[in-house]
């Protein structure tokens, strides 16, 4: 069976020639593992250049709309409260983001840019989806659908389907391991086992 795919070169190494009689599995795997490829390799340029992961230009970008809430903000970007507090707590330490009580209700606590974070944002490359979006919103609405069934089918095939993620392509993990330690609690304020802050 002559394969339909035309040939070329593969921009993250190897060739990218069709292959006679492949297996579809197969060329499915290699197609996904030349994505991951991208991601990584975008990931790391951004990195390198701006010393920002993918998730933390995600949280600089939401708050360039506006000041929000943790919760808000947990909302837009789809993932967990304790995942975002984490990632803000790490650019508050950094000065890109500033913290400031609601002026309607004292106990809420509004983030926001700092001006070295609106500086940042500004410098840094648009992320990979950003040309995605782009490119895919240019395909008939009936292609958009066509992939974006395929891709749930997909995500389902390998048990991923109800993973925690953001809209950003990116293969960082959300919470940085090696990053600096929050800082220490408010006077009065006990830390739970695992010296880790209530507030996070």
């Amino acid at each position: 069976m002559a394969c339909k795919r035309t040939t070329g070169s593969d921009p993250f190494g190897g060739s990218a020639d069709p292959v006679p009689d492949a297996d579809p599995g197969v060329e499915v795997l290699v197609a996904l593992r030349r994505l991951m490829r991208a991601v990584d390799l975008h990931s790391k340029r951004l990195m390198r250049s701006h010393g920002l992961s993918g998730p933390q230009w995600l949280v600089l970008r939401a708050l360039a709309d506006g000041e929000c809430t943790v919760g808000e903000l947990a909302r837009r970007m789809r993932l967990s409260q304790a995942t975002v507090a984490d990632i803000l707590g790490r650019l508050h330490g950094r000065g890109l983001v500033a913290r400031n009580r609601s002026s309607a209700d004292r106990r809420c606590v509004l983030n926001g840019l700092a001006t070295a974070g609106r500086r940042k944002l500004e410098e840094a490359p648009p992320p990979l989806q950003a040309a995605f979006v782009e490119r895919f919103s240019r395909l008939p609405s009936r292609e958009q659908r066509r992939l974006h069934d395929a891709l749930l089918q997909l995500a389902g095939l390998m048990d991923a389907e109800v993973l925690e993620t953001a809209p950003l392509l990116g293969n960082e993990p959300l919470l940085d391991p090696g990053a600096p330690a929050d800082p220490p609690p408010s006077p009065g304020r006990r830390r739970p086992p695992g010296g880790r802050s209530n507030g996070r």
